[in-house]
């Protein structure tokens, strides 16, 4: 009877083994879920974006200011420049296409370096090229006056002085005295004489004075020139005019 139940549960362990090995025969293994890691692609590099700011253009260049064209023919009517300084006036003058003279007028009201007239008068049409005269007011002051000078009949007599460039230097004789006739003459230069600056030339042949602007600071001599057959002596007075500056 034990042997009959030991068979049988023998019996039914090997069946229940045989079922065993037949179920894992018949189910096919389920393939792994884990994958082989994908490559990682490179991200593509982006080109940078365009700056919504436009870059700044360059700055223009300024143009020069055109110097203004002086006239050189033609007519042009004369301004007023009474009453302007010396360099106003010239800058005025100038623009229109004239030139000036510049003469130099003491014992105005004006003050010292005003224009006090000119000539031609303001408003005339005149050519280009036209030289201008106008009158500065300014102040004579003496630098020195050498008495007792003498200058032989028909002949000449220089005396040395030293100026500086710049300066409106007037020169003039007084108290010429006629030596040969034994009586005054006044002035000098009024017939037959005439004063000059050397070495530059400048002459005043027939008048009493001579205004000089050096154009260079130095040596120079103010010659007396005498053609009248009598012998003179003077004094030779040497200024400048002041402008205020």
């Amino acid at each position: 009877m034990k042997i009959k139940a030991r068979g049988l549960l023998y019996m039914t362990c090997a069946a229940l083994l045989i079922s065993a090995c037949q179920t894992r025969q018949t189910t096919p293994s389920s393939p792994s879920t884990h994958l082989p890691p994908s490559a990682t692609s490179p991200t593509p590099t982006q080109p940078p974006s365009p700056s919504a700011t436009a870059p700044p253009l360059p700055s223009p260049t300024a143009s020069p200011t055109p110097t203004p064209t002086r006239p050189t023919s033609g007519e042009v009517i004369l301004p007023d420049v009474s009453g302007l300084t010396l360099e106003e006036a010239e800058q005025v003058l100038a623009a229109v296409g004239l030139p000036i003279q510049v003469n130099y007028s003491t014992g105005q009201d004006l003050p010292i370096g005003t224009v006090v007239k000119q000539r031609p008068a303001a408003g005339e049409v005149l050519q280009v090229g036209q030289v201008i005269r106008i009158y500065v007011s300014a102040e004579l002051v003496t630098i020195s006056a050498a008495p007792g000078l003498q200058v032989g009949k028909n002949s000449t007599y220089s005396y040395p002085v030293e100026l500086n460039a710049g300066v409106p230097y007037l020169f003039y004789t007084q108290d010429t005295f006629n030596i040969t006739d034994n009586v005054e003459w006044s002035p000098l230069f009024n017939c037959c004489g005439r004063m000059s600056i050397a070495p530059v030339g400048v002459s005043n042949a027939g008048q009493s004075s001579l205004v000089f602007m050096p154009e260079e600071t130095g040596s120079y001599s103010v010659v007396i020139k005498n053609d009248n057959p009598v012998r003179f002596s003077f004094t030779l007075v040497i200024a400048y005019y002041s402008l205020g500056e």
